[in-house]
């Protein structure tokens, strides 16, 4: 068995390992954030399929592997965990919240998580990157030769990558016969607004009877 079929194999099986570590020691059941994370793998995979070379086996479109696009949940799922460890940390050093907290929470986290994994691919031959595509120019980071501009790309997806991550992790729910996620502001404000204009109606209703 060649490491790189070792490597996919254990692509698959950190995820129910993570879920069932998650479940038991944290109390939190990761299972919509990992799927959330695998929806954003395949926006990442598929629209930039031509740019990276993958050597695993078991494909979804062209070469790129299920396992790797599931492999986008188990990492935006950590990085999601990881910076709210981090963002109850540095409210409770500072005393404060501020929005922009979470956002530079999010981003250390993401380059935390990513560049470990990054590299673990790159040196196992996980991977290729296309240069003749990329046309990357920036140099590489020292030891684990990793591009500057795959670091800048994961910094830039970690502004909104956690973020639709969380929104997806809530509970749905049937909302004015759409479904909408449970306890958000929109929510909110779409019935506020409805309930203004059938109040309008009703109000011009009653003119015109009258």
């Amino acid at each position: 068995m060649s490491n790189l079929t070792i490597w996919e194999i254990s692509s698959f099986l950190q995820l129910p390992i993570m879920w069932a570590l998650f479940r038991k020691f944290g109390k939190v059941d990761v299972l919509r954030p990992m799927l959330a994370g695998a929806i954003v793998g395949c926006f990442i995979e598929f629209s930039t399929e031509p740019l990276w070379a993958y050597h695993y086996r078991i494909n979804v479109y062209k070469d790129v592997p299920l396992a790797v696009v599931l492999g986008w949940g188990f990492l935006l799922t950590l990085v999601t965990q990881a910076s709210e460890v981090l963002y109850r940390w540095v409210v409770d050093r500072v005393g404060s919240s501020r929005e922009w907290y979470r956002v530079v929470c999010d981003v250390c986290a993401g380059v935390a998580v990513a560049l470990p994994l990054e590299a673990i691919g790159l040196k196992n031959g996980i991977w290729d990157y296309n240069y003749v595509a990329l046309q990357w120019t920036w140099g590489t980071l020292p030891l684990i030769e990793m591009p500057y501009e795959a670091l800048m790309g994961y910094a830039l997806l970690m502004l909104i990558g956690p973020t639709y991550v969380r929104y997806w992790s809530r509970p749905l729910r049937a909302c004015g016969g759409h479904l909408c996620v449970a306890r958000t502001r929109w929510c909110l404000e779409i019935n506020s607004l409805r309930g203004g204009i059938g109040s309008v109606s009703a109000e011009r209703s009653a003119v015109v009877q009258g």
